[in-house]
Parts: C-alpha cells; structure tokens; sequence
C-alpha cells in the first residue's frame, strides 16, 4: 500500500514540475481538435443554410415576390448552426485558458526565481561588504580565492592545463558580475589596463559608473546590471580576481571578479 501512495505521490510531483509542458500540449491539441472539428461541421452546417434559404425563396415565390430578394439575417444563420459549431468553441475556449494558464505559471515561478536571485545577491554584497570592513581587502580577497579554489578544486589542475595550451588572445574571458563573455580579442592585459583605466578616473573624480568598465572593454552594450551602479573611492580601489574555470558549454574560459562588488548610491559621500 506504501508503494502505491508512493508511486501516486511522484506522478503528482510530475505533473506540477511540468505543468506548464502539459498545459501547453493540451492547449495546442485542443486548438487543432477544434480546427478539425470546425472543418468537419461545416459541410453539415452549409446544407442547414442552403435549405433555409431554398425554403424561403419558395415561400417568396408563392407569394408573387422576387425569390432572389430574400436576404437571411445573420442572427437566423447563427440560430441555424450555432449547435453544430459549439463543441469547437468550447474546445477552442479551453485550448486558449490551458495555455494562458501554462503562461501564467511559467511568470509565477520567473517572479519567484527572480525574487530568491535578488535575495541571494543582495546577501552576497552585505556579506562581502562586512567581510573587507572587519577583516580588510587583502583577507578578503584570500578568503575569496579559498572560496573558489574549494568549489573547483576537482577541475583546477585540468582547466590550467588546457588554457595554457590556448593563445591568450583565442580564450574566453568571463565578467563574473554580468555572466557576460567579453568582447572577441579581449586579453588578461587589456582587462588589468581597462582596470587601471578606470581607478584613474575614480581617482580624479571621487567616483566612477559601472558602465566606464564595460564601454572601455567594448561591450556594445552596457549590461542592465551594470545600470546605476559605480564605486566610490572612499570604499578603496576596484580590485579584482582572475580565476580559471568552464563556461557553460564545459569550455575553459578565465573568470574576472570584483573583489568590491559596485553599489547604488555611489555618488554619495558619508
């Protein structure tokens, strides 16, 4: 009997983890049923219509009128054939909520996927924020790379080995911040010169935007989270990490990581 609940048990699993699969495929079958059904009632329906008229062209001739004057209105046709055509209303009705529902669902999880996104990454910042002020950048940024060397320690030595065999200029070069690859050509060298690039601005003016980074690596364009955001040189100059590790389709590729994640506000001053 456990068995059984069990087994009850994971199809309802199923069928809520792929929900919006299955509302979709019902949607669209229910769209061609009605399609086909449409199609087949038609020829029935058109007889329906052919009588009505031969009948009440017969009843205009037998009262000396023009046969060819008779003109049935639209609501005498719909009254005729509106049974016949119904099934494939209601299938095309159903079809339309089944994927409107599938719909609905897929924004349902997004929202709560981007919320659970948005909580991770604020944490992150807090988090990163509370680790440089209380014990310092250079622990900071060691504990960051202890962190990453856990997480890919298995993979390491075999991601070295292959990047060392690629040209600088041919391998892929990931802003960790973004999740964008940067822009063909980009090398290790032109990342640390863009770096500089941008601290001497920050220098001169107190502050710089995130979007300097991504216009001076030549990104066409400035990725949305890079929006709004910027450092202030009273929190210390942009450092960052370079760490080896797998795109996602397993290809190495270098990770670049800001040590200071960039802020709103950056403009003001305590």
């Amino acid at each position: 009997m456990n068995n059984f609940y069990n087994i009850l048990y994971k199809i309802r699993g199923s069928i809520v983890k792929h929900s919006p699969e299955i509302l979709t495929s019902l949607g669209i079958t229910s769209m061609i049923a009605s399609t086909v059904y449409a199609v087949k009632v038609t020829p029935k329906a058109k007889k329906k219509v052919d009588e009505f008229t031969s009948y009440n062209k017969m009843i205009y001739k037998k009262g000396n009128l023009n046969p060819d004057d008779f003109k049935p209105k639209y609501t005498e046709l719909i009254g005729l054939v509106w049974k016949d055509y119904l099934p494939a209303a209601l299938l095309s009705v159903s079809g339309a909520s089944f994927i409107i529902s599938a719909n609905h669902i897929n924004k349902k999880r997004n929202a709560l996927l981007t919320a659970a996104y948005t909580l991770s990454e604020s944490t992150l910042i807090k988090y990163k924020d509370r680790v440089m002020k209380d014990l310092g950048t250079d622990k900071a940024k060691e504990i960051d790379r202890k962190v990453r060397e856990e997480i890919k320690l298995d993979k390491k030595d075999n991601i070295n080995h292959k990047l060392n065999k690629v040209d600088e200029k041919e391998f892929i070069i990931i802003d960790s911040f973004s999740g964008l690859k940067m822009p063909k050509g980009t090398t290790l060298n032109k990342v640390e010169s863009v770096l500089n690039s941008v601290n001497k601005i920050m220098n001169y003016d107190m502050y710089v935007c995130a979007d300097e980074w991504y216009d001076r690596l030549g990104f066409k364009h400035i990725p949305k989270c890079a929006e709004n955001v910027g450092w202030k040189l009273e929190d210390g100059l942009i450092e960052i990490t370079q760490n080896p590790g797998l795109d996602e389709d397993g290809i190495p590729a270098m990770y670049v990581n800001f040590i200071n994640l960039p802020k709103e506000d950056y403009y003001k001053f305590s």
